[in-house]
């Protein structure tokens, strides 16, 4: 199944997770998910899934202060 994730096409299995996605980036829980411009909820990421196309955006918290 083929998403698009940040503007580049990815190739991922059916029935992948948010997790899952984000743990074959070497990636935390800790960034914000977008799939097709609606935020997924931390707690949602190991049980939703993707359907074919889903436009997907990762953003990384930014520091300072």
């Amino acid at each position: 199944m083929t998403i698009i994730l940040d503007d580049q096409e990815r190739t991922i299995e059916e029935k992948t997770t948010v997790g899952q996605l984000l743990e074959s980036m070497d990636m935390s829980y800790q960034v914000a998910v977008f799939i097709n411009d609606k935020i997924v909820l931390q707690r949602d990421y190991d049980v939703l899934t993707f359907n074919e196309a889903d436009r997907v955006r990762v953003f990384r918290p930014l520091g300072g202060g």
